[in-house]
């Protein structure tokens, strides 16, 4: 099993407090925006 706390952090002072990857301004949100985007249009 894989420990996600080392990789996610929320801080309240970036990107108004969404979970971001650490030491990086990426949300998780658009990480999976990304990964979920339909680029066959």
């Amino acid at each position: 099993m894989y420990i996600y706390k080392n990789i996610i952090t929320i801080e309240s002072g970036k990107r108004s407090g969404k979970p971001c990857i650490r030491g990086m301004r990426i949300t998780v949100e658009d990480i999976l925006n990304y990964l979920g985007r339909d680029d066959n249009r």
